[in-house]
């Protein structure tokens, strides 16, 4: 079973127009996705994936998204740990 991603910091706000690229966002779940710059989304299966990939500094940068954005972004498959 895989478990999602869920985490209790302080988000920035929602981001508006366009989606990001090369960045980390999240909607109003758990999920956090990687955003590659050729506008793909790949989860983190869970938090310990997540932390192979980034330090501890690296979450407060996640941005949140609306449902309509996030659609708009291809998702592909999930990252594994390094």
């Amino acid at each position: 079973m895989v478990s999602t991603l869920a985490m209790t910091f302080a988000l920035p706000s929602t981001a508006s127009a366009a989606a990001p690229t090369n960045a980390l966002v999240k909607g109003s779940g758990p999920a956090v996705y990687w955003v590659t710059a050729a506008n793909t989304r790949y989860a983190f299966p869970n938090i310990q994936t997540f932390w192979t990939w980034y330090t501890t500094d690296d979450f407060k940068n996640v941005v949140t998204v609306s449902a309509h954005l996030r659609t708009r972004i291809l998702r592909r498959s999930r990252l594994r740990e390094m």
